[in-house]
């Protein structure tokens, strides 16, 4: 399965959910932990009960479960004598199948340090820090100070999804959620939900009702949220009163499946829809990760953004910017996340703690935090397990204070609230670590921060920024591009499709710039927001030893002689000339069927595409590369890779074709092709390349125009141009030249409207 591939089209805007394999079986081990013989399937809306359960049987699938939070999602196992990935391939294969993937494993964010410790409230350096700890006096999120205006409301719901608690914790037990619905030990299902004696929740991970906590890691997280206050016991939560409901899906070992966090989902909506206010679930607690892109996991947290529940999670805890490596839950793409770091009693990011300027949103205490264990015990553990917690708790205390808010609304005073710090500056939306009295009497405070596009980008280009007032938007606002003087007006008006907006009203505005006319447009733009705000995007990646222009097709039209190429395969073509390129000669040209050639390498699959420059290549031709495949017809077909030497020396040509290639994930519809062209010369170091049909269509729409594709060349591993990656730049009948650039390059722009040309430093274009 192509994980990576899935991780970054999960970014484009419709997310686009890819299957990944081919039939004859997997290439190499999925690079996330799954269930062996499960699938989570959804099928097309329309599709009748009868197709699924026909196409189920002819796969010899029993379906498991089937979820009421996504239409038509079923988790299915598989019969023994099938592979998840020759699954996956034989679904998708279906035009009533809309996704199929791995049902993943997900895991606690482990704890960094787990140290037993005393209960004392002066150790709770993360609500009140005196530099007790050895801190810096006020690093805090100012609780005593917020304390003084709300200690919480037993009317707040949240639930916690974990690894359950433990119900008899006398420092927690008043504070839980209990089922209004549910009369206890009469094993009944009196509300009628599918779940019996359901008192406390649920635990999917045991496929019961009894969530109790073998683990520790729920019950931690419980007690930072709302450990009882001022009762003379243990430790206090963030809210002294407030109602907890849990959902156990990971095990007592720590781990759980993908099924079983969106059962949790499902059942914790399904609760929200009853509209019992004691039911009024506002937010839920995710401090947890792993796995793959899921599109049903996505789905499902959608769900709850359009039902108005949170989904606070923590970034993770591999000390890594998940701008470049994506850590989800907590990077799903949807306005209800929240994502959050993890900091010290000194205020500084914690050593362990995930960050990214665009990904990851604010910061809460994090390391070394006292809280509630099972066994009427206390403990200390680090990590963004613990911050999660600390934000989740402020979103039910802003709730209790402030009842009428909705989901959003919490969101925008939690992001507003926070006190900016050097910790959290340029490495989080915010810049900001939480403030709960802030948070509690915010007032005329104005927050702006960027959410797209990352400081790498392609076109189209998502601009989409947070800009509200405390918890109200604060809009309108526009933005103008320079060079080019392209202005924008951000929309906050939920239409995905036109403006890039995901919810209307939200105080999230967005806006799709296209870019300037001319795709070979390369360099650093800025965005200057009318509110006073800048930020500079490097786009189409660095300008190396090549530069291109877009020029009049000039297609080559070639019998050729059939590579024969499979799926992710190489071959050498041996021109009997050398073609020119860089500043060298090379006899032999190797080419993948992934729509890339290189003078240098011939090793690896390299069904991945790769931004540019990729170290692992010296030199890399990529007119088209994605992870395409040859047939479906097999060997000997014509849908496959072609070469041909045109001309008379010393002009000869060699001509390299992708002659009507198929998507892997559309491997089974042979009409869901591209064919494009590089053309390589004998007497320059010139390189074409021609696009002919650049259109998959049907189930790959998506993927259209380069859409999860890497355009451009490389000359060394530090030297290179890309004016394409995952973008839809691409299009039929269109030619593009690249050029050794001569000297110092010209500095010029092309202004989009009138297409005349502009001496400027900014970028480099094509003329």
């Amino acid at each position: 399965m192509r994980l990576a591939k899935r991780v970054l089209l999960g970014l484009l805007l419709l997310f686009v959910a890819l299957g990944g394999w081919v039939v004859q079986g997997q290439k190499e081990p999925i690079p996330h932990e799954y269930v062996r013989d499960e699938l989570l399937v959804r099928f097309k809306h329309d599709t009748s009960r009868s197709v699924i359960n026909q196409i189920n049987a002819s796969i010899g699938a029993q379906v498991l479960q089937e979820f009421t939070i996504v239409n038509n999602l079923q988790r299915v196992k598989l019969p023994p004598s099938l592979s998840v990935p020759e699954a996956i391939a034989r679904y998708k294969s279906n035009p009533n199948v809309l996704y199929a993937e791995p049902n993943y494993i997900h895991k606690k964010d482990q704890n960094v340090q787990l140290t037993p410790d005393d209960p004392m409230f002066n150790q709770l350096w993360g609500l009140h820090n005196t530099g007790q700890t050895g801190g810096t006096p006020d690093a805090d999120i100012d609780a005593i100070e917020a304390w003084d205006i709300s200690t919480g409301s037993s009317s707040v719901v949240v639930f916690v999804i974990d690894t359950g608690v433990d119900y008899n914790h006398p420092d927690l037990n008043a504070n839980l959620w209990r089922n209004p619905g549910e009369i206890p030990g009469n094993n009944i299902d009196d509300d009628n939900n599918g779940y019996v004696d359901d008192i406390y929740g649920i635990d999917t991970a045991y496929n019961d009702t009894n969530p109790f906590d073998g683990d520790g890691h729920g019950t931690h997280v419980s007690g930072t949220i709302g450990a009882i206050g001022n009762n003379t016991v243990g430790v206090v939560g963030v809210n002294w009163n407030v109602k907890i409901g849990h959902c156990k899906f990971l095990n007592d070992s720590g781990s759980g499946y993908t099924s079983d966090a969106i059962e949790c989902l499902q059942y914790i909506l399904a609760l929200k829809q009853t509209g019992n206010p004691a039911n009024d679930v506002i937010a839920t607690n995710n401090s947890w990760g792993g796995g793959g892109f899921s599109q049903a996991l996505y789905d499902a947290i959608k769900a709850h953004m359009n039902a108005g529940i949170l989904f606070i999670a923590a970034a993770g805890n591999s000390n890594a910017n998940n701008d470049t490596a994506l850590s989800l839950p907590a990077s799903y793409f949807l306005p209800n996340v929240l994502a959050i770091a993890a900091t010290t009693h000194t205020d500084a990011r914690a050593s362990f703690s995930n960050y990214g300027r665009y990904t990851v949103h604010v910061g809460a205490p994090g390391a070394s935090i006292l809280s509630t264990t099972p066994g009427n015990t206390y403990s200390t553990y680090s990590g963004t397990s613990m911050a999660t917690p600390h934000v989740t708790g402020l979103a039910a205390l802003i709730k209790a204070q402030f009842p009428s808010f909705n989901w959003y609304q919490i969101r925008n005073r939690i992001l507003a609230s926070g006190d900016v710090t050097s910790g959290m500056q340029n490495i989080t939306i915010s810049d900001r670590r939480i403030n709960a009295y802030n948070a509690l009497t915010c007032s005329n405070v104005p927050f702006f921060g960027v959410w797209r596009p990352f400081d790498t980008a392609s076109w189209p280009m998502l601009i989409a920024v947070y800009w509200v007032n405390c918890e109200n938007p604060a809009g309108p606002i526009s933005v103008t591009i320079t060079p080019g003087g392209t202005v924008l007006n951000l929309l906050d008006d939920g239409q995905e499709a036109t403006s890039g907006d995901i919810y209307a009203g939200d105080g999230i505005y967005s806006a799709i710039w296209t870019g300037p006319a001319d795709i070979c447009t390369i360099g650093t733009f800025t965005l200057n927001f009318s509110n006073g705000e800048t930020r500079t995007v490097q786009v189409g990646g660095v300008q190396g030893s090549y530069s291109c222009t877009t020029a009049t097709p000039g297609w080559r039209t070639i019998t050729g002689t059939n590579l024969n190429l499979g799926d992710d395969t190489w071959a050498t073509v041996t021109p009997g000339f050398s073609v020119q390129f860089g500043s060298s000669s090379y006899s032999t040209v190797y080419v993948n069927a992934n729509g890339l050639i290189s003078f240098t390498n011939n090793t690896g699959l390299q069904y991945n595409n790769q931004q540019l420059p990729y170290s692992s290549f010296t030199t890399l031709v990529a007119p088209f590369w994605d992870d395409l495949y040859p047939g479906p017809g097999g060997t000997g077909s014509t849908q496959n890779v072609f070469w041909e030497v045109v001309g008379a020396a010393p002009n000869r040509e060699l001509v390299i074709e992708w002659r009507n290639v198929g998507h892997y994930s559309c491997n089974s519809d042979s009409t869901a092709t591209v064919t494009f062209q590089v053309v390589l010369f004998e007497s320059t170091n010139t390189v074409l390349f021609n696009y002919q049909d650049v259109i998959f269509g049907g189930n790959c729409s998506g993927l259209d125009k380069g859409g999860s594709a890497t355009v451009g060349v490389q000359v060394s591993t530090s030297d290179a141009t890309q004016i394409g990656f995952n973008s839809q730049i691409l299009s039929d009948n269109l030619q593009v030249n690249w050029q050794m650039v001569l000297g110092t390059p010209a500095l010029f722009r092309v202004e989009r409207t009138t297409g005349n040309v502009y001496t400027d430093g900014s970028f480099i274009g094509g003329g």
